[in-house]
Protein backbone atom coordinates (compact mmCIF):
# COMPACT_ATOMS: atom_id res chain seq x y z
CA UNK A 1 0.00 0.00 0.00
CA UNK A 2 1.29 3.44 -0.89
CA UNK A 3 1.62 5.86 2.02
CA UNK A 4 -0.46 9.04 2.17
CA UNK A 5 1.68 12.13 2.15
CA UNK A 6 0.61 15.12 4.24
CA UNK A 7 1.35 18.81 4.09
CA UNK A 8 1.94 20.52 7.42
CA UNK A 9 -1.48 22.14 7.09
CA UNK A 10 -3.20 18.79 6.51
CA UNK A 11 -1.45 17.31 9.53
CA UNK A 12 -2.42 20.32 11.66
CA UNK A 13 -6.09 19.92 10.73
CA UNK A 14 -6.07 16.40 12.21
CA UNK A 15 -4.66 17.40 15.60
CA UNK A 16 -8.07 17.78 17.29
CA UNK A 17 -9.20 14.38 16.04
CA UNK A 18 -5.97 12.77 17.24
CA UNK A 19 -6.14 14.45 20.65
CA UNK A 20 -9.67 13.16 21.25
CA UNK A 21 -8.87 9.69 19.94
CA UNK A 22 -5.63 9.36 21.92
CA UNK A 23 -7.38 10.57 25.06
CA UNK A 24 -10.03 7.89 24.61
CA UNK A 25 -7.37 5.22 23.96
CA UNK A 26 -5.44 6.23 27.09
CA UNK A 27 -8.56 6.14 29.27
CA UNK A 28 -9.65 2.79 27.86
CA UNK A 29 -6.13 1.41 28.22
CA UNK A 30 -6.02 2.41 31.89
CA UNK A 31 -9.34 0.65 32.62
CA UNK A 32 -8.25 -2.32 30.45
CA UNK A 33 -5.07 -2.79 32.50
CA UNK A 34 -6.97 -2.42 35.77
CA UNK A 35 -9.48 -5.06 34.61
CA UNK A 36 -6.60 -7.30 33.56
CA UNK A 37 -5.30 -7.28 37.13
CA UNK A 38 -8.75 -7.91 38.58
CA UNK A 39 -9.28 -10.81 36.17
CA UNK A 40 -5.98 -12.37 37.23
CA UNK A 41 -6.97 -12.22 40.90
CA UNK A 42 -10.51 -13.46 40.32
CA UNK A 43 -9.21 -16.29 38.13
CA UNK A 44 -7.01 -17.50 40.99
CA UNK A 45 -10.00 -17.41 43.34
CA UNK A 46 -12.33 -19.20 40.93
CA UNK A 47 -9.74 -21.83 39.98
CA UNK A 48 -9.36 -22.76 43.64
CA UNK A 49 -12.59 -24.69 43.40
CA UNK A 50 -15.41 -22.19 43.68
CA UNK A 51 -18.77 -23.22 42.26
CA UNK A 52 -20.51 -21.60 39.32
CA UNK A 53 -22.96 -20.03 41.77
CA UNK A 54 -20.11 -18.27 43.59
CA UNK A 55 -20.42 -14.48 43.17
CA UNK A 56 -16.74 -14.27 42.19
CA UNK A 57 -17.42 -16.54 39.21
CA UNK A 58 -20.14 -14.21 37.96
CA UNK A 59 -18.00 -11.12 38.55
CA UNK A 60 -15.14 -12.77 36.64
CA UNK A 61 -17.39 -13.39 33.64
CA UNK A 62 -18.54 -9.75 33.64
CA UNK A 63 -14.98 -8.42 33.98
CA UNK A 64 -13.88 -10.59 31.03
CA UNK A 65 -16.71 -9.16 28.91
CA UNK A 66 -15.73 -5.60 29.84
CA UNK A 67 -12.08 -6.41 29.13
CA UNK A 68 -12.92 -7.82 25.68
CA UNK A 69 -15.15 -4.83 24.89
CA UNK A 70 -12.39 -2.36 25.78
CA UNK A 71 -9.86 -4.30 23.70
CA UNK A 72 -12.15 -3.89 20.69
CA UNK A 73 -12.69 -0.18 21.39
CA UNK A 74 -8.94 0.39 21.61
CA UNK A 75 -8.41 -1.50 18.33
CA UNK A 76 -11.11 0.61 16.63
CA UNK A 77 -9.52 3.84 17.78
CA UNK A 78 -6.06 2.73 16.68
CA UNK A 79 -7.51 1.79 13.29
CA UNK A 80 -9.19 5.20 13.06
CA UNK A 81 -5.74 6.77 13.35
CA UNK A 82 -3.95 4.42 10.97
CA UNK A 83 -6.80 4.60 8.45
CA UNK A 84 -5.99 8.30 8.06
CA UNK A 85 -2.58 7.23 6.73
CA UNK A 86 -0.61 7.92 9.89
CA UNK A 87 1.62 5.77 12.07
CA UNK A 88 0.84 5.59 15.78
CA UNK A 89 4.24 5.36 17.46
CA UNK A 90 3.43 5.86 21.15
CA UNK A 91 -0.03 6.14 22.69
CA UNK A 92 1.16 7.31 26.11
CA UNK A 93 3.27 10.14 24.74
CA UNK A 94 0.89 10.88 21.86
CA UNK A 95 3.46 10.35 19.09
CA UNK A 96 1.93 10.02 15.63
CA UNK A 97 3.97 10.22 12.43
CA UNK A 98 2.75 11.62 9.14
CA UNK A 99 4.51 10.93 5.87
CA UNK A 100 5.60 14.10 4.10
CA UNK A 101 7.93 15.14 1.31
CA UNK A 102 10.47 17.86 1.99
CA UNK A 103 13.31 18.76 -0.33
CA UNK A 104 12.44 15.75 -2.50
CA UNK A 105 12.90 13.34 0.45
CA UNK A 106 10.37 11.35 2.39
CA UNK A 107 10.25 12.49 6.01
CA UNK A 108 7.99 12.03 9.00
CA UNK A 109 6.13 14.88 10.59
CA UNK A 110 5.15 14.15 14.18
Amino acid sequence: MNPKFFSIEEADRLIGFFERTLDRIKKNKQVFLWLHEEIAILTLIVECGSSKSNPDTKVLEEKRKQHDFLAEEIKKDISAITDKGCILRDVDRGVIDFYAIMDESVVFLC
